[in-house]
């Protein structure tokens, strides 16, 4: 799986004990819609500077990647100094959507509910 560096677009300057969301450029191609950046340890970076996991579109020109200053000190980024490496996701999952009905229509009363109060089937249906 190939593995590529990201790096920042611009300068810029991270204020002490904040985050920002800094623009970026994946330096090469994947060939997904879906790749997730993360800390890269030999970073340009100063320390005290963290980098976020970020899903991103590898294909698209700049990617959004939060960085975290932790010092009590501003800290610079210069521009096209790694960040972080991207590497693709290794797959989608699709959504996945409970056909179960929670409330049966008969009598009113979710399955768990029936087993935990005997009798109440009944009693609900007075109340309505």
């Amino acid at each position: 799986m190939p593995v590529l560096k990201v790096t920042a677009k611009w300068a810029v300057v991270i204020p002490p004990r904040s985050e920002v969301l800094l623009s970026c450029k994946v330096n090469g191609a994947l060939h997904t819609r879906l790749g997730v950046v993360q800390p890269y340890e030999q970073c340009g970076v100063e320390g005290g500077v963290m980098t976020g996991r970020t899903l991103v579109d590898p294909s698209a020109e700049e990617v959004p990647v939060i960085v975290a200053n932790l010092s009590f000190w501003s800290k610079k980024i210069q521009q096209g100094v790694a960040i972080g490496l991207c590497q693709e996701v290794d797959q989608e999952q699709q959504p996945r959507t409970c056909k179960r009905s929670v409330v049966k229509q008969k009598n009113g009363l979710p399955d768990h509910c029936r087993t935990c109060l005997p009798g109440a089937p009944s009693a609900w249906m007075k109340l309505k």
